[in-house]
């Protein structure tokens, strides 16, 4: 009888050894795909981040506000904004929105803002 309860017992004591590591897999595993998710997310961001930012090889905004005021408008807002040059002019009284090719410098939208 007692060998039938030290069997029993070692028993129970090797199921519950097995299912704590098993829990200490499961939380190893889940601190892992938390590490990951957050990496992602920290490069998600840092690329937003850059995205505002002018490039490598891009024209400068003192270059880009000639090209506008040749074409007779006066600008009074240029930022670097996805991967495009973009601001605000005014031409005449009246408020334009204009986006520039930062590797061509070509005007790639030139809109009179209705706001």
């Amino acid at each position: 009888m007692a060998n039938d309860l030290n069997v029993v017992l070692c028993i129970g004591l090797g199921i519950s050894a097995v299912a704590t590591e098993s829990r200490q897999r499961q939380t190893r595993r889940e601190r892992i795909k938390y590490l990951a998710f957050a990496a992602l997310l920290g490069a998600l961001a840092s690329e937003a981040a850059y995205a505002d930012r002018s490039g490598r090889n891009w024209i400068s905004n003192t270059r880009v506000t000639p090209m506008l005021e040749a074409k007779g408008h006066r600008v009074i807002k240029i930022e670097a904004d996805d991967g495009d040059w973009e601001g605000e002019a005014v031409r005449r009284g009246a408020k334009f929105d204009f986006h520039v090719d930062p590797h061509s410098g070509r005007i790639t939208k030139l809109e009179r803002n209705r706001d």
